[in-house]
């Protein structure tokens, strides 16, 4: 399963020869990219996207932090030091989400409420699987609950938005939900655009 799901990466990410002739076929062969059109869209990317989500301790970025999927629909993340607090669009029965952290959780918050680890998702609560580079596989359910806060000792480096250089254009403001307080923003072409401050990897 594992090896298919490898070469679907490859096949879906355009796997060529010296020559350039693309491959899409699991045998090697030509399928689909015969005939260029029938690929020139974002199935690629939704593939990637989707192995990552099947195998997060494979594919997920190291030493990074990121929610890896959700049985609902993440509409608002804010990724802080230390803190990563998110919300999902609804939270029917056995909503669970993934997550892969560069640090071990200390505490996890479903609405208000702390949840405890468990080792069975038979209910709310938590569990976490340790991958051998230091990260952790993180699996939060929170059947009725939207809002979820994850907190521990993060091992990643942030810089706050004024540090970072920046064109004329950007302009430095503070904002509580943004990693390490601030973001960049600036007017261009009618809409306001924001970049929020990088965190850096762990070491």
């Amino acid at each position: 399963m594992r090896e298919i799901g490898r070469r679907m990466i490859i096949m879906a990410t355009y796997d060529a020869d010296e020559n350039g002739v693309v491959k899409d076929g699991l045998l090697g062969q030509q399928v689909a990219t015969g005939e260029w059109s029938n690929l020139a869209h974002p199935w690629p990317l939704c593939q990637v996207l989707e192995a990552m989500k099947w195998t997060p301790e494979v594919f997920g970025p190291a030493r990074e932090n990121h929610i890896m999927s959700t049985t609902s629909v993440v509409n608002w993340v804010v990724y802080g030091k230390g803190r990563i607090e998110y919300t999902t669009f609804d939270a029917p029965p056995e909503t669970v989400d993934v997550l892969r952290l560069a640090f071990l959780p200390t505490r996890i918050l479903a609405g208000n409420k702390p949840v405890a680890e468990l080792p069975a998702l038979d209910g709310n609560g938590f569990s976490t699987q340790a991958l051998p580079c230091g990260d952790y596989i993180v699996k939060v359910r929170h059947d009725a609950e939207t809002r979820i806060t994850v907190l521990g000792d993060d091992p990643q480096k942030s810089i706050c938005a004024a540090a970072i250089q920046h064109g004329e254009a950007w302009e430095a403001k503070e904002d509580k939900n943004a990693s390490g307080g601030s973001l960049l923003e600036t007017d261009g072409a009618g809409k306001r655009w924001r970049r929020v401050c990088g965190v850096g990897l762990a070491q």
